[in-house]
This record gives C-alpha cells, structure tokens and sequence, in this order.
C-alpha cells in the first residue's frame, strides 16, 4: 500500500560522491522507502552532509536539511573510508534530523528503519521520530 498516510515522521538519510547522479539517488530512495512500504510521498525530511543542501541531486520532494561534518563525524560509527568524510552520512544523518523533528513535536528520540542501502554512488537510509508515551497521556 503505497502513498498510504503516514503519521509518523520520516526522514531519509542520503549520502553521494561527486558521481551520483539525481537519477541514481531517486532511484535508491525509492528503493530504500519501499522497503518499509513507504513512497517520497510520505517522506517529512531529507537529510545529508550541510554542504549538499542546496544540491538538486536531493530535490526529493521535501525539504532538506544539512548537518555539518564534525557533527556528522562526531555522532557516527568509526569507518575505514580512504576518501570522504569519516562518518557513516546516510544513518547519521537521518538520526540526527529525526531527532531535532521530534525534539520540536515534543518526542523523544529516533529510530532507524531502514538500515544503509549503498548504490554505486549513494547511500541512503530511514530514521523515524521515537514516540513519548507520557506526552500523549
């Protein structure tokens, strides 16, 4: 059931070489969303590394939001990457945004739910908004 409404809050992850395409990141994100059974539809926020904000690579359909690269690096597992930034971009990314989207709806927290899904020249994952059980008592 694709397009469905969605209530909660996703937000995709998604991180690129210089030899991603817009197309080859469309198609991972779809890819990636259907995993859940979700669509770009239901997507509340795409996430990446702050300089790709304005990228038209990312011109997914919902806004966009950068992080910078220290926090990005300081809030990720450890990698081997010998080019790039040492950061885990598309989980990382996707947390730390669905964080802030709860922290400003009164939730707490984030839950990855789909995992990083590598392309030739992206990746890409799906964090959701943990819900508060006493804010809605």
């Amino acid at each position: 059931m694709l397009g469905r409404a969605v209530t909660r809050q996703i937000v995709v992850g998604i991180g690129l070489s210089s030899q991603a395409t817009s197309e080859e990141v469309a198609a991972l994100v779809d890819q990636t969303l259907l995993r859940e059974g979700l669509s770009r539809h239901d997507v509340t926020l795409v996430a990446s590394r702050e300089r790709f904000q304005a990228d038209p690579r990312l011109a997914l359909g919902a806004p966009v939001v950068g992080l910078p690269d220290p926090e990005l690096v300081e809030r990720s597992k450890a990698t081997n990457r010998q080019f790039g930034i040492q950061s885990r971009i598309a989980e990382t990314a996707a947390l730390l945004a669905a964080v802030r989207c709860g922290t400003a709806s009164g939730e707490v927290g984030a839950v990855l739910i789909v995992s990083t899904r590598r392309s030739a020249h992206a990746t890409a994952a799906v964090a959701t908004v943990r819900s508060n059980p006493e804010a809605r008592q």
